[in-house]
């Protein structure tokens, strides 16, 4: 969020025709203003979380 860039998937290369339409980020990053993110982190023996952070302003 802080230097605006959304990274690429990786090992993106073929994509569903059923995701035409949705920007999948192929490739390269791309420059765009994140108002919001969410990370999740899964664990052994069901440890699992998620943390959702949103820029302010």
């Amino acid at each position: 969020m802080e230097h605006s860039w959304v990274p690429p998937t990786l090992g993106l290369d073929d994509v569903d025709p059923v995701c035409e339409g949705f920007n999948l980020v192929p490739q390269k990053a791309q420059e765009k203003k994140i108002q919001g993110v969410l990370s999740n982190s899964l664990g052994f023996s069901g440890i699992n979380t998620s943390l959702v952070l949103r820029a302010v302003e």
